[in-house]
């Protein structure tokens, strides 16, 4: 047997393509679509039901999410305990999520117990029941949260730096007040409910050994006959009102610490220039190396943790950097930020960053596709935007084949400090 040589690297290899294991669609007659992605040998499974049932759609505050939240607190025939203890029984998790656009249901479960999982889901997908009691827990449990959250600068400063790039009225901004609690009840649930959980608005993403018999029970429980009310989904417009004012500031003389964010309304995934922007995001504040941890935590010590992050919603997007910093040091971390944007704007990314960059932003969506289950999370992000798979390879293509001159006219093209808002919650010094 060979001995390792551990002072020699291994070689490494370029990546030219993803293997991407492309879904089975089926349409069914109900208008429900599948994504069925056949991938691995495990005896687990994952079904994912997504809908247009995010804030974007609620006319009340704090509807889609209470909604979404309930799903598994009782249906017609089950009590929240009995549809939990079954879950439990057969070895399954249940989630729910939303998003400003989307909602979502996740199980994971063993795969021969397929049918018994979706019977439990079709029972919570027809006769969730929304019982008073859950909702009153569920209703005093956000209230305390929602107290709690509201001392912590991180959230004061999130709330305000949305609200000053989309307006008060806009979907992607808009927060709840401590008094919308209170106007939540199971009417208004059950219509939601109704009109957005429904058999025309679905569509599933089943991932793992997905046999034909699968796809098949899929088809009795949520494939043949229509479910919910089927009312054509609005496709509703909210115009978006960004604040006059720029630079914003919540007082909190109590705290220690300043929460900032600094950022403006961008492109989201369906622009070319996303591929681009990723990439400059990457390297200013995408990842453990990137120059905004180099130059504020670890060169001058402001800050545990800064970073950016390039948000893409279906109707929209927006760029931010976000951290926490001491309160005496907060206008200083705020300069060397600015400092950082203008040098993407006045100099190229040297060639050996720019490489290092681009091998760790491959590396991550190697392992973005390692599995099933993140396979089936990629579709996920795709269905939101109408994209197919070649998405991904696009993506590639663009990481592998980015300039520094180009990416260099991005950043004069989006990062201009005319068009950054700046938000602090805590002291300024």
């Amino acid at each position: 047997m060979p001995i390792l040589n551990r002072t020699i690297a291994p070689d490494s290899k370029s990546i030219e393509k993803i293997n991407l294991i492309k879904a089975n669609e089926i349409d069914y007659k109900n208008k429900v679509k599948l994504y069925a992605i056949n991938a691995g040998e495990q005896s687990v499974k994952k079904i994912d039901f997504i809908f247009n049932a995010g804030t974007w759609y609620e006319k009340q505050r704090l509807v889609s999410l209470i909604t979404n939240l309930m799903l598994n607190e009782g249906t017609t025939t089950k009590s929240s305990n009995k549809i939990a203890d079954l879950f439990e029984f057969y070895g399954a998790t249940f989630n729910v999520s939303i998003s400003p656009d989307t909602a979502y249901i996740s199980v994971m479960f063993l795969g021969k117990h397929i049918e018994k999982i979706l019977r439990i889901l079709d029972d919570i997908l027809r006769n969730s029941s929304f019982p008073q009691n859950e909702l009153d827990n569920m209703i005093q449990n956000k209230k305390q949260k929602y107290l709690l959250d509201s001392s912590k600068v991180k959230v004061l400063a999130r709330r305000k730096f949305n609200e000053a790039l989309f307006g008060n009225e806009h979907p992607y901004s808009m927060y709840s007040e401590y008094s919308d609690f209170d106007l939540i009840n199971t009417d208004v649930l059950k219509s939601f409910y109704s009109d957005f959980y429904s058999s025309s608005n679905c569509k599933i993403v089943l991932s793992g050994s997905v046999t034909d018999a699968d796809i098949k029970l899929i088809e009795k429980y949520f494939g043949n006959d229509t479910w919910g009310s089927n009312k054509a989904i609005q496709s509703i417009k909210y115009k978006v009102k960004s604040s006059e004012i720029k630079n914003h500031i919540i007082e909190k003389t109590d705290s220690v610490q300043s929460a900032v964010r600094i950022g403006t309304t961008m492109i989201n995934r369906s622009s070319t220039d996303f591929y681009g922007l990723s990439i400059l995001n990457t390297v200013l504040g995408g990842y453990f190396g990137s120059r905004l941890m180099a130059n504020i935590r670890e060169d001058k010590g402001y800050t545990y943790g800064i970073g950016s992050i390039a948000v893409s919603y279906k109707h929209d997007g927006y760029f931010v950097i976000v951290t926490e910093v001491g309160s005496d040091v907060c206008q200083k971390a705020i300069d060397e930020v600015y400092i950082e944007l203008k040098r993407l704007q006045d100099e190229r990314i040297p060639e050996s960053e720019l490489s290092l960059v681009k091998n760790y932003m491959l590396g991550e969506m190697v392992r973005a596709f390692d599995g099933p289950f993140s396979i089936a999370e990629s579709y996920r992000e795709l269905i939101d935007y109408d994209l197919d798979m070649s998405y991904y390879q696009d993506f590639l293509d663009s990481i592998k084949n980015a300039t520094s001159v180009q990416l260099q006219e991005i950043a004069n093209k989006y990062f201009s400090r005319e068009n950054m808002y700046e938000v602090i919650a805590g002291k300024k010094s």
